[in-house]
């Protein structure tokens, strides 16, 4: 793996998510992360019709999704970022591992 650039996703793109939207990203992610299992985040969701949305506000609030672990960042974040569209905003932030030591 290229460096430690992890992805935190809570929503359709979380591995395991029933639901048909995010399917092909889903799968993609798969092949191109390593799951490092269950995390939390700060924040609080909201929601966006199809799908919900994450306001990282570092106050009051967690989010429970999933940590992933990018193989190729550059790569990952390139098709990711058209995938997601212009509604949203790729930003750092912390989450915490709920099973990594």
């Amino acid at each position: 793996m290229s460096g430690n650039a992890y992805l935190f996703v809570y929503g359709t793109l979380r591995p395991g998510a029933g639901c048909a939207l995010g399917r092909l990203a889903r799968e993609r992610l798969r092949h191109e992360t390593v799951d490092r299992g269950p995390a939390t985040m700060r924040g609080r969701l909201i929601d966006l019709g199809r799908y919900p949305g994450l306001v990282a506000n570092g106050g009051q609030g967690i989010v429970h999704g999933e940590l992933l672990a990018l193989k190729s960042p550059s790569l990952t974040w390139l098709w990711l970022d058209a995938y997601e569209g212009g509604g949203y905003r790729r930003v750092v932030g912390e989450a915490v591992s709920t099973t990594m030591a």
